[in-house]
C-alpha cells in the first residue's frame, strides 16, 4: 500500500484500518504529502521500493515512511 498522509479521498485513518486488517500487507507513508496517486512519485524513497516489489518480488518493510518530495 502507498499511502500519503494527507490524502482527502482515502484518508490515512481508513488505509490504517486496512493495513491492520491485512497481516501480511505492507505500507508505505509519504509523509506531508496531499495527493492521491503516487506512483511513480519523483523519489529514491517511493519509485525504488515500489518498482523493486513489482519488478522483484522485493516487501517493503511493513511498515515504512518516505518523505514528500520538495516542489
Amino acid at each position: 500500500m502507498l499511502q500519503s498522509r494527507y490524502d482527502g479521498q482515502t484518508p490515512v485513518v481508513g488505509a490504517m484500518q486496512s493495513w491492520l486488517a491485512l497481516s501480511q500487507a505492507r505500507m508505505i507513508v509519504v509523509e506531508d504529502e496531499y495527493r492521491h496517486a503516487l506512483f511513480p512519485y519523483g523519489t529514491d524513497c517511493v519509485d525504488n521500493q515500489v518498482a523493486d516489489y513489482f519488478l522483484q518480488g522485493t516487501l517493503p518493510h511493513r511498515l515504512g515512511s518516505c518523505a514528500a518530495r520538495q516542489q
